[in-house]
C-alpha cells in the first residue's frame, strides 16, 4: 500500500499521457480517412479529383508521429511529420488550399479533439 501511494503520481501521469497520445494519433488518422480537417470541414478535392483527397501512397500519414512527455510542471506534446512536402498540404500554398491534418505548432487542440482527450484521460486514470 505504501509503495502504491509513493508511485501513484507517476502512474497517473503515464496513464494520462498515454491516453492523450492515443487520442491525438486517432484524431490525426481520422483527418486522413474521413477527408476532414482538424475543424471537421471536408477537404477540398485536388484538381485531379483524386479520392480520398489526402491519401495517395500513405507516406505522409505514416510519417506522422505523436509524442507526449509528461512532467509535473509542464507536458511536452508534439505531433510532427517527417516528409519533405508535408507542410504544403497542412499549411497550403499560393496555389493550393490548406488541408490541415494536424494542429499547427502552438495551436490549441480543436474542441472535439480536446473533449475526446479529456474523456480518455479520465477513463484511463480512473483505472490506476
Amino acid at each position: 500500500m505504501k509503495r502504491d501511494m509513493q508511485t501513484i503520481g507517476n502512474r497517473l501521469m503515464v496513464a494520462a499521457s498515454s491516453a492523450l497520445r492515443d487520442v491525438l494519433e486517432q484524431s490525426i488518422d481520422s483527418t486522413f480517412s474521413q477527408g476532414k480537417d482538424v475543424s471537421g470541414r471536408a477537404f477540398k478535392l485536388p484538381k485531379d479529383g483524386h479520392r480520398p483527397p489526402m491519401i495517395r501512397s500513405g507516406r505522409l500519414r505514416r510519417s506522422v508521429t505523436v509524442s507526449v512527455i509528461p512532467n509535473p510542471v509542464m507536458w511536452i506534446v508534439r505531433a510532427e511529420e517527417d516528409t519533405d512536402y508535408g507542410q504544403y498540404p497542412n499549411q497550403g500554398t499560393s496555389r493550393m488550399d490548406a488541408r490541415q491534418f494536424m494542429p499547427y505548432k502552438g495551436q490549441s487542440l480543436p474542441a472535439a479533439w480536446d473533449a475526446k482527450a479529456q474523456r480518455a484521460i479520465a477513463e484511463r486514470t480512473a483505472r490506476v
